[in-house]
């Protein structure tokens, strides 16, 4: 059976996570890479909040868009 259009989304989601921890972690950025680990292990497991603390990483003073 073909994955629904949600978990294509899901899955998309995940291997950019995938990348970006890679490169924080080459860069030794612990604090984004810790953040942004524990988003990725919970949009994985279905958490139904997961997406909103992802965004929370963005906008505003000392986020993850000042890095």
């Amino acid at each position: 059976m073909p994955d629904d259009a949600g978990s294509v989304e899901r899955d998309e989601i995940l291997r950019v996570l995938d990348d970006l921890l890679r490169l924080l972690r080459t860069y030794d950025e612990t604090r984004w890479a810790d953040w942004l680990d524990r988003d990725r292990r919970l949009i994985a497991d279905g958490h139904p909040d997961a997406l909103n603390h992802l965004l929370d990483a963005f906008g505003g003073m000392g986020s993850l868009n000042d890095l």
